[in-house]
Parts: C-alpha cells; structure tokens; sequence
C-alpha cells in the first residue's frame, strides 16, 4: 500500500514493484488497473485471485482504494491473509481520512444529504485495511516534498530529457508544480520539446509553457493587491477562475492560499517592526514569538526574501485588516456569514485588497500605519 503525495517518487516505485514480478512480453495480460471509485470489492478480488496468464504472477493495481465504501475495504481486508502466492496487489491511497475529504456544504444542504442513501457509502482509508496489509505485506508513505527535494526531482527529468536548466527557470518550475508534483514529468517534457535543439532550458521557457499553479497566480494577485491594481488583480483572478473545470471549489483553494499568504506577510512585518532586516537572520527570540505554521522564515531564501519585500508594501494595520477580509469572505462562502456566489464574494475581497491606501494625518509624530509598536497576535 502506498500512501501520501502522488508524484514520481511513488510512479516509480509502483513501476519498480511491477518490473521485478511481471515478464515485460507478458504485461498487458497479467497487470490489471482498477479504481476505487468504479470497482467493487467483488472485481477486485475477483482479478486477485485470476490465475496469470504467462509471467508466473498477476498484479493487480487499486488506485484511489480509500474511495471504496467501508464494506468493501472491509472485504478486502478480510481477503488479504489468503491472497494466493501468484498474486500481487498494489493499494494506491492518499491516506487521508473522511473528514478531510468532505466537502463544505451548508446546513441545509448537510441535512439532505444525510438523509439520502448515498451518505451510508463512507469515504476514507479504513483502518482495517491498512492493519492487514501491514501484518500481511508493506505500507510506504510518501511525505510532501519540500522545495529542495522537487528542485532534485525536476532537475533528474530535465537530465532524462539531455538537457540543462538555468537555475531561474528551475526555481520556477519548481514553484509551478508545487501543488502538483505528479506534473512533473509531463512539464518537463513539454518544456524539453519547446526548447528544441538548444541544449538548456531558460526561464523564459518556462513562463511560455508550464502551466501556472494557483500559488503563481495568487502570488501575482498579491503583488496587483500590494500595488493598488485592482484591474490587474481581477484580471489574474479571472484567468484563474476560467482556467478551472470547477471554478466554484476553486475559490476556497486560492482563499486559503490568500489567508496562508497574509498570515506570513503579517509575521514578517511584525519581525520588520522589531529591527529585523535579513529574513536569514532572525534571533531566537523573536522566532519563538512566531506561530508554528505559515511562518515567513520557511522555504527557501528567496522565497523568504520575497515575503519580506511584500510586507514592506503594507502596515501592520493593513494587514491586519486584510486578514479579517479574508476570514470574512471565507465564513461568506461557507455559509456562515452574509452568503451570496462564492465567486462574487471573491471577487468583492480582491477589489477590497487592492483599494487605494487611505492617507491620514501624522499625530504626535507617527502617521497611520506605522509598526514600530506592533505586536504579534497568535491568534490572527
């Protein structure tokens, strides 16, 4: 069973366990891919528990297995212990449970759901089955790469391809397949075919072909919201929107994103407040002061570099009011505040973001906005 982040590290090592078992003449009859949204535990043992055709094994492929019903996971679970010795079974799952999974619906909307036949088919890895095929065979789980470790990923493709990368470019790349790092291969290979016969790939190269991801273009939203370009903002923020098969769910991800960023941009200008001018040198103190999660000081030095020149752009008032925008459009959307299309609540924070700053009169000596007082609230 393998857990965790879908990206190469996990392809590979699916394709490893295939090539040590099947005789590569004999591939096509003797693996088998199902998916737990559209198999039932029935198929599945059923292909299980198939004599192979040629290779001496049958492998037998489950991807997304945590999206069987509870019973059906159960089943399996009960039929590991007898998996017969020609057989090999491969569960591909993200290991996250129900809760995480379920989408946010209003209590209306909870209630009627409820109700109907279709909420007794639970989503989730069982616990059941991960306890049998950890007595029975091998549970691997794969953590979310950090920034270094999808710099090594990309910078092998790119090799696979015979090419190089300018660092620029490798940096963002990087940053593009962050929320995806299952992209990597495809991305790289395009930008190995647009590169043609030059033997190294730029930055420009990327920008023309690798696909934005959201924290690219919420990214650029700051920077519209940091320099009071509300055209510019609604713009990036409709590319976004319209680039999705789902714009809907789309706002809730590029709202957290916008709340995550905020809270970072706060942290750093608390640290500006305090005589801090190198993100890489931060005394002790004043790190512990700093919540655990979102912390300005993480990634990698340019990224902290970039958070810090952003918080230059706004005052810890600012910021504090931003933040409060944000948790109010994300009640607004969830159905716990004003309510209204979550796509026009959006929209309506975007355009509060990046409002003009309003100029006021210096008293005793400090103007509006100044941080030097500041303090850092854990709670915001």
């Amino acid at each position: 069973m393998f857990l965790g982040e879908v990206d190469p590290r996990r392809e590979a090592a699916v394709d490893e366990l295939v090539a040590q078992t099947l005789d590569a003449d004999f591939a096509m009859f003797d693996l088998e891919k199902l998916d737990g949204i559209t198999a039932d535990a029935e198929r599945i043992i059923g292909s299980v528990a198939t004599a192979p055709f040629g290779s001496g094994k049958k492998v037998v492929i489950v991807d997304r297995v945590d999206r069987l019903s509870s019973e059906g996971q159960a089943g399996i679970a009960g039929f590991i212990p007898k998996l017969p010795g020609r057989s090999r079974l491969i569960l591909l799952a993200d290991g996250e449970s129900s809760s995480k999974r379920r989408p946010i619906r209003t209590r209306k909307e909870g209630n009627l759901l409820e109700e109907s036949a279709g909420e007794k088919r639970k989503k989730g890895l069982r616990p059941e089955l991960v306890a049998a095929v950890k007595a029975h065979g091998k549970v691997v789980s794969f953590e979310k790469l950090k920034s270094e470790g999808l710099s090594k990923l990309a910078a092998d493709a790119v090799k696979k391809h015979g090419k190089k990368i300018e660092p620029s470019a490798l940096r963002a790349l990087v940053r593009s397949v962050e929320a995806n790092p299952a992209v990597i291969e495809r991305e790289v290979e395009k930008l190995a075919i647009y590169a043609a016969d030059r033997d190294t790939i730029r930055a420009s190269d990327v920008n023309a072909v690798v696909s934005r991801s959201p924290e690219d273009r919420v990214f650029g939203l700051i920077d519209a919201a940091a320099a009071r370009r509300p055209d510019l903002a609604i713009r990036l923020l409709d590319e976004t929107l319209s680039a999705s098969a789902k714009p809907d769910d789309e706002v809730l991800r590029i709202l957290a994103l916008l709340g995550k960023h905020f809270r970072r941009l706060y942290q750093a200008k608390f640290l500006r407040s305090k005589g801090v001018r190198d993100p890489v040198s931060v005394p002790d103190e004043l790190q512990s002061m700093l919540a655990r999660e979102h912390s300005p000081l993480t990634g990698v030095d340019w990224q902290r570099r970039k958070i810090f020149q952003q918080a230059d752009l706004f005052s810890l008032d600012e910021l504090r009011k931003c933040s409060k925008q944000v948790l109010a459009c994300e009640l607004a959307v969830k159905g716990l505040g004003d309510g209204g299309a979550p796509r026009l609540n959006l929209e309506m924070l975007v355009l509060r973001l990046s409002q003009p700053r309003q100029k006021k009169p210096c008293v005793k000596g400090e103007c509006s906005g100044d941080s030097r007082s500041g303090r850092i609230n854990r709670g915001s």
